[in-house]
Formats: structure tokens, sequence, C-alpha cells
């Protein structure tokens, strides 16, 4: 069975094409992405097995109006509660406030980071080092963390899980760079965010 992705991707940092190819690469004909239109989202139609955010809460890159308008922050709760699943990665945790719909979806959000530097990924599924932004993040208490990040800045969750209604959520926290998006470990952490989302 083909699962259809909405992606919701492309800020001034964090580059569309990047996130889109990376996807492309742990695809293998079971998921199918479509990249969101930038701006607001509540007047997408379709139907998906799961969302990907991984952008900044900034309408496109040429255009910081966040896109995360209350409407839109309606139309996501709506689906991750009614059983869409939604994977974030990396930038999808930044500008989303502590309040906000959103927020409370992902069960978590950045902090800082410092300048990149060599990161190691530490989890069952996986364990590489890479050279990547460190996220460091607040967590809610309810979240199941299966991933740390470690630094010479020291250690952070890196990845977490959280069911919201029928939606699985599923959180990331690496992946600036292109090179990350092309590393085979980080495309296998990748695949296991979309497997759980899509159950």
């Amino acid at each position: 069975m083909t699962n259809s992705i909405l992606v919701i991707c492309g800020d001034q940092y964090h580059p569309a094409s990047d996130v889109m190819a990376g996807l492309e690469a742990v695809g293998r004909g079971e998921f199918v992405f479509e990249q969101a239109p930038y701006g607001p989202l509540d007047k997408v139609m379709g139907e998906f097995s799961a969302v990907v955010l991984a952008k900044l809460n900034v309408s496109s890159p040429e255009d910081s109006t966040p896109w995360a308008t209350p409407e839109s922050n309606d139309w996501l709760e709506t689906r991750v509660v009614s059983g869409t699943g939604l994977l974030v990665v990396h930038a999808g945790t930044v500008g989303y406030g502590r309040d906000s719909k959103i927020r409370r979806i992902l069960g978590g959000s950045f902090l800082h980071h410092p300048d990149a530097c060599n990161v190691t990924v530490e989890s069952e599924q996986a364990n590489f080092a890479l050279h990547d932004e460190h996220y460091f993040v607040e967590v809610d208490d309810d979240v199941n963390i299966f991933l740390h990040t470690k630094s010479d800045h020291g250690t952070q969750p890196g990845g977490w899980l959280k069911k919201n209604g029928n939606g699985q959520v599923c959180v990331i926290t690496p992946g600036h760079f292109s090179a990350v998006w092309q590393h085979t470990e980080f495309q296998m952490l990748i695949r296991f965010g979309l497997e759980h989302v899509c159950g």
C-alpha cells in the first residue's frame, strides 16, 4: 500500500529541495511525497496518511509571514486528531510558540542551538555521527523520548513520540544540512519516523 505524504517545507535556512530529495530517497515506492503550497494550509484538500513538517513558521523563503495561521493550526490539529500521522523534522520545531496548538501537538519545541558541530545520534534504531546543528529543546512530560543527541555542548532529547487523538506524532531534531538528509543512517531514522506515524 502506498502512503500519500504532504510535506510542509522550505524556508530561508532550510531549502525545500534538500528536504524533498532526502524524503524521496527513503520512499522506496511505499511513500509518495507532495510538497505543500507556500502560505496557509487550511484550503489544502485531499487525503494524506501523514504530514511532514520541516520548516520554520514562515510562509516561504521570501515571505516571513507565519504560515501557521489560526485556520492552519485548526486544519493540522483536526487532521492529526482524526488519525493523520505527523513527522516533524528539525526546523519544524521552531517558531510555533509555547502556547500554540502546534506546540501542544508536538509535545516539545526548539530553544536554541550552538554553531554547527559534530553531533552523535543515539537510539535503539541508530547510532551515528553527523556535522549538524545541535538543537536544544524543551519537551513535555508525556512524550516518549527514543533518541538522544550528544555534542561537546551536552546531551539533548533528539527524537520523541507522542499520540494525539488517533494520530501518531514523531519528532526528530537533526536535519539542517543537505548532507544530513543524504546520510544513509539519517534516512533510516526518517523512514522509522514515517513508518511509525503511518501505522
